[in-house]
């Protein structure tokens, strides 16, 4: 402990303390606080190997859509990757009776940036959840897309060669 000086009384009557109290006559010691070491972030692991892969998924209520995204960056703890939604390729009819069309990854990534959260899937694999935009048709909703298009999903890691299956017929 050390006795205040001037610059000391200074800091504390910033703080808004005016006073000093005695204790038996003497007065009170006080220890002025240090300042607050600066600490910086942690930088994204860009290298890491999840950067870059595709993610799928699929949804729909009697029918089949397909989603796919990529992961463009991973938090420094792991624990949220930053992903695009990615162009899709379908073939087949998707659109016929009997849901005879195909959906394989595209190449293009369009679409805001968003966050999914990292956890355990099956058989140890990670699996990706959280809200992303599933229909964009403007900037303003790119803008916007958490209140207006957002939709709660879960991904898994695919390949570009991976073919799913998908069915418009509602």
């Amino acid at each position: 402990m050390k006795k205040l000086n001037a610059k000391d009384l200074a800091i504390l009557r910033a703080r808004g303390i005016n006073s000093l109290t005695t204790l038996r006559g003497k007065e009170a010691e006080f220890k002025v606080p240090a300042k607050p070491k600066k600490t910086r972030k942690a930088k994204p692991k860009t290298k890491h190997p999840l950067v870059g892969k595709l993610l799928h998924c699929s949804w729909g209520y009697d029918m089949t859509i397909n989603d796919f995204c990529k992961i463009i960056e991973v938090s420094p703890t792991g624990k949220t990757v930053k992903c695009r939604m990615v162009s899709r390729k379908v073939s087949g009819d998707p659109w016929h009776p009997c849901g005879n069309g195909k959906a394989t990854a595209g190449s293009t990534e369009h679409g805001p940036v968003f966050r999914l959260r990292v956890s355990e899937g099956y058989n140890g694999s990670p699996s990706f959840h959280g809200s992303y935009p599933y229909c964009i048709h403007n900037d303003e909703d790119a803008k916007n897309w958490k209140a207006i298009n957002g939709r709660m999903g879960y991904f898994s890691i695919c390949s570009e060669n991976d073919v799913f299956y998908e069915n418009r017929c509602d």
